[in-house]
């Protein structure tokens, strides 16, 4: 009768001098007026201690409920939620436990002052959640991730019990990111319905596993990165893993990736797992990582404090991106020919013979000073295939499938694309 719940502004209230935020619902004393005069001062001082624990127990509690109901909030925000879920659950254990004990009687009478000194622990647990869910109100993934890093970095430091509580809370909310990212170093793919991981999938073609190659696909069409939720410990471009070794074609892997930062390494990794299946028996052909059934790592715990420290992180991306570069220089080599592809290119296209210009625009030119409307494509393509069988080359994967299409651009709107692109691949680099 003492306390009144501040759900809403209360104009009445001649004790409450606060501003009111309808985000952050709190208790207050009631007014004098409602009481019928001024109360017990120990009283008062005995029950302003315990409205902190109130307030933040309804702030904390709501967070969870929004979360339950909320999926947009995330995976996430919602497995940050249901360990905050359980802390509640053990302070409801000392409400209950304290509430016996009063009507019991047991032990002496329950004053204020004793019932303040049983509520230390529980009043400092949940001022730490209170400032928890405070940090990551409204954000989601990477971004939830980054908050609580920071928090526990920052503000606990120098606590250890309140950074063992949110560096649990953050191991434990890391579970669903870590699973993403594992998938994409592993496979090249990702479940992200809720946009919470660091890579976008752009492209839905890729997004639903029915990668197919059309003219004009570029790396950037098929997924892009979000800043706000690349891990903190990503985020250095110093940060660099000395590779050890040589790759398939005897470079040295330390000089040939001296320039990328581990979430550089991260990004690549996907797309090459994703042309990987694309040389192979189409999108849904296993990749060497699926058909062993594990990743580098193999427990679900060690791989989350693997996701929380950098150092530990940035080696097992170096992995990854070292396997799966690896495999796809062996499938470009061996099973899809690139060497004999590009000897053909270079007599056909470029000046060693010239076939390209003799054979084929000799005798296209007719046809191809038409309109494009008016162009057959059948008859280029018939110009196009007597050409390269009239080429003194040896045969390649790439001779027979070569293929002719029609760009909807002229030459230099083309070039003005590319170096558009480069332009702002150049800017998010300088990011």
């Amino acid at each position: 009768q003492f306390l009144r719940y501040r759900a809403e502004p209360h104009d009445d209230d001649s004790r409450d001098e606060e501003t009111y935020r309808p985000d952050e619902p709190s208790f207050v004393l009631v007014g004098e007026s409602i009481l019928g005069g001024a109360i017990d001062p120990t009283l008062e001082s005995g029950l302003l201690r315990l409205l902190p624990l109130c307030s933040a127990h309804v702030r904390v509690s709501r967070y969870v409920a929004s979360c339950a109901v909320r999926y947009e909030c995330g995976s996430v925000a919602r497995s940050l939620a249901e360990g905050i879920g359980e802390l509640l659950g053990e302070y409801l254990g000392f409400v209950s436990e304290t509430s016996d004990r009063l009507r019991r009687g047991a032990g002496g009478p329950l004053t204020m002052s004793a019932l303040h000194v049983r509520g230390q622990r529980p009043m400092r647990t949940m001022a730490v959640l209170d400032a928890v869910t405070s940090s990551v109100r409204d954000v989601k993934g990477g971004e939830l991730l980054n908050a609580l890093s920071n928090l526990a970095a920052v503000h606990y430091s120098g606590d250890s019990d309140a950074h063992a509580l949110v560096s649990g809370l953050l191991a434990r909310s890391a579970g669903p990111y870590d699973d993403m990212l594992r998938s994409w170093l592993t496979r090249g793919k990702v479940h992200d319905p809720y946009g919470e991981f660091m890579i976008e999938v752009t492209d839905r073609n890729f997004r639903e596993n029915r990668v197919a190659m059309r003219q004009g696909m570029e790396w950037t069409d098929w997924c892009r990165e979000r800043e706000e939720h690349v891990l903190r410990s990503l985020q250095n471009p110093n940060e660099h893993i000395v590779s050890l070794g040589t790759n398939s074609l005897g470079v040295d892997r330390a000089r040939a990736t001296s320039h990328m930062t581990a979430l550089h390494k991260a990004h690549a990794t996907g797309k090459y797992w994703r042309a990987i299946h694309c040389c192979r028996e189409g999108p849904s052909a296993t990749t060497p990582a699926e058909a062993s059934g594990k990743s580098n790592d193999d427990d679900d715990e060690d791989a989350v404090a693997i996701l929380l420290d950098p150092l530990r992180l940035s080696r097992s991306i170096d992995r990854a991106y070292h396997e799966a570069s690896d495999t796809l220089l062996r499938i470009l080599l061996g099973e899809n020919g690139l060497l004999g592809s590009l000897r053909f290119m270079k007599k056909y296209f470029l000046l060693d013979q010239g076939d390209f210009l003799v054979n084929f625009l000799d005798g296209a030119e007719e046809e191809l000073s038409k309109d494009l409307p008016s162009v057959l494509r059948g008859r280029v393509q018939n110009w196009l295939s007597t050409s390269i069988a009239r080429t003194e080359s040896e045969s390649s994967q790439l001779a027979s499938a070569l293929r002719c299409t029609f760009q909807n651009k002229s030459l230099r709107d083309t070039l003005d694309d590319l170096g558009n692109r480069r332009a702002l691949k150049s800017k998010r680099a300088a990011r």
